[in-house]
């Protein structure tokens, strides 16, 4: 079945809400999904099939780095390649001369999106402790898209 990624619009709040709430023991309030919305420096785009909101994912650039903020797959279409495509796109939005790394933290916990993010290249950096607010540390990962890492 195909798909299509586009930019997030108010519309598709609701449905991103609920992927979230499903997908995370630590959910970001939709009021932060608003803000994003309305800030420019921040890329959010949608993953529609059949009308329905599969996955999302949300990102910036500051200077020559892009920082994946959140990314999100329907945990029950999942295994599809929703997530492969996310993260393609993202890397592929900004020419790859004006990007020299790519940044996001994952829980150590969550083998499945490590086995993505390592598939196209990103590697653990360091971990931050106690990250997130139930007390899992974060993986830093990296993809250094310029040069030698």
């Amino acid at each position: 079945m195909s798909f299509i990624i586009q930019p997030a619009q108010k519309t598709n709040l609701p449905e991103v809400c609920l992927l979230e709430k499903k997908s995370f023991s630590d959910p970001w309030p939709s009021v932060l999904f608003e803000q994003t919305l309305q800030n420019p420096d921040q890329k959010f785009y949608v993953l529609i099939r059949d009308d329905s909101v599969l996955g999302y994912i949300i990102f910036w650039k500051i200077v020559d780095e892009v920082h994946i903020l959140n990314i999100c797959v329907d945990g029950e279409k999942r295994k599809q390649g929703l997530g492969a495509a996310l993260l393609k796109f993202c890397l592929s939005y900004h020419p790859p001369q004006d990007v020299h790394d790519y940044y996001l933290e994952v829980r150590p916990s969550n083998h499945a999106a490590q086995a993505l993010y390592k598939k196209f290249g990103f590697k653990i950096l360091y971990t931050r402790e106690k990250y997130y607010p139930d007390g899992e540390d974060a993986h830093v990962m990296c993809k250094h898209v310029q040069g030698e890492f």
